[in-house]
């Protein structure tokens, strides 16, 4: 094992017209002396710094304190031996860490950074990083600080006051492809050759099942059931700790793992796959390139080359493929619950979040198909409606733009709805003509109000 004595030394080298620090290396009763570069004092101690944490100097660590770093670096060592985390996680942690590095609070001693330290780090970054990122950093140095309390390393928390800023950076909408735009992509890759278009079945499957692109490329030709029409996801794409790709068990959510529906019209191009282009790997794959795992991001490049070729006005992607499918889900009146479980997300909070939009064009249809309920039920109840629209407080209270609007819109509501209604239903139009008149009769009332003065 090897191990640094001393606490090294910086001096400027003349001959080399740089700065340097030695230190001596010992390894299995040898000792070596070691030498790095820098142009500036700065970089040299930098370098010095991440050697002497790296092996453990006590001397070291005494006399000049413990750097934000390390413990960031620990915090994540710790996790992964705990199984806290996961090999792509603790990869995904290497962009974190790296920022973080790379900054002036990087090798600042713990026992130094006060909260306004990392209150201006923290907003340094709200026009670089998105809130998601931002998030990302936040949490790696609350944990940092959370390990520096346990160690004993520092007695009080500079977390604990500090303000999480806002990105100041516009949030990214992802636009879901229009119908027309659909069905251009959608020709144009069925009528194209695999051996043209090699990514051709990843795409359509992400378009028409609404699966991650991690678990597109992750599935077997045993996934693919051609009798019920259905694709089994249980596996991801996802990364180890060196980065390299690998197929991890298990869908990216707890919820992930399930059967989609695919449509009839994908059942020759993706037998042809199968039979014809399948080639034989490690992992059994369906998709790969030479028997390799293909990565999200190549998916990507195709997405823009043929997003050109077919000049359509969406900027396609994989995860606009995704919201696509999820989108046209909606529209064809698919409930919120089962379009949770076939995008397989977590949590229907996602779901409604991230389709609040179309969900919104459909809300009047469906409180029409509320208001239809109480019609054909008999839930009309006018007595109720008759005390409001008598009371001397309805009227004291309609004295507002809102208020005005609201009984405009109340009476041509009613009005429109009961004109074909009352063809059908006769019994209901003295009852009608009732409320009407009431309505009438309270808008009376508030114009007399307000041109003498008193509204």
């Amino acid at each position: 094992m090897k191990k640094i004595n001393g606490t090294g030394s910086v001096f400027y080298n003349s001959s080399k017209g740089l700065w340097a620090a030695q230190y001596i290396e010992e390894e299995n009763g040898k000792t070596k002396k070691k030498c790095i570069y820098g142009k500036t004092r700065d970089i040299v101690n930098e370098k010095l710094q991440k050697i002497m944490y790296e092996y453990r100097n006590e001397d070291y660590v005494e006399q000049n304190g413990i750097p934000l770093i390390q413990v960031l670096k620990d915090s994540r060592e710790d996790k992964f031996a705990a199984n806290l985390i996961s090999e792509s996680h603790y990869s995904r942690l290497e962009f974190v860490i790296r920022e973080i590095e790379n900054s002036d609070l990087g090798y600042m001693d713990i026992t130094k950074i006060t909260t306004r330290d990392l209150q201006n780090y923290f907003n340094s970054l709200i026009t670089r990083y998105s809130d998601s990122t931002i998030k990302k950093i936040w949490e790696c140095i609350k944990q940092g600080f959370k390990l520096a309390i346990n160690q004993k390393y520092i007695k009080e928390n500079p977390f604990d006051n500090l303000l999480k800023p806002k990105s100041k950076r516009e949030t990214k909408v992802v636009e879901a492809m229009t119908t027309d735009e659909q069905k251009v992509l959608s020709k144009y890759l069925l009528e194209s050759k695999i051996s043209d278009e090699k990514y051709k079945n990843i795409i359509l499957i992400e378009l028409y099942t609404g699966a991650r692109i991690g678990e597109v490329l992750a599935l077997t030709p045993n996934d693919i059931n051609f009798d019920t029409q259905r694709i089994r996801i249980n596996k991801t794409i996802s990364v180890d700790m060196d980065g390299r790709l690998i197929v991890k068990k298990g869908a990216k959510t707890s919820t992930g793992n399930r059967e989609v529906l695919f449509p009839t019209f994908l059942i020759p191009s993706l037998s042809e796959q199968i039979n014809n282009y399948y080639i034989d790997n490690p992992d059994k794959l369906l998709f790969t390139i030479d028997g390799k795992i293909i990565k999200p991001s190549s998916v990507n490049t195709v997405l823009k080359r043929i997003d050109k070729q077919l000049g359509l006005p969406t900027t396609i992607s994989n995860h606009v493929l995704r919201h696509t499918f999820g989108t046209r889900c909606i529209e064809s009146g698919m409930s919120a619950v089962v379009v949770q479980r076939l995008m397989g997300h977590k949590d229907i909070s996602v779901t409604i979040n991230t389709y609040t939009s179309v969900l919104a064009k459909f809300k009047d249809e469906e409180l029409n198909k509320v208001a239809q309920y109480y019609i054909d039920n008999d839930f009309i109840a006018l007595p109720s409606e008759s005390i409001v629209f008598e009371s001397n407080d309805f009227y004291d209270s309609f004295d507002t733009d809102l208020a005005e609007k609201f009984i405009y819109y109340y009476r041509d509501t009613i009005q429109k709805r009961y004109e074909d209604i009352i063809k059908e239903r006769p019994s209901i139009q003295k009852e009608t003509e009732k409320i009407l008149a009431k309505i009438d009769k309270a808008i009376e009332k508030y114009n007399n109000k307000k041109s003498s003065g008193k509204s």
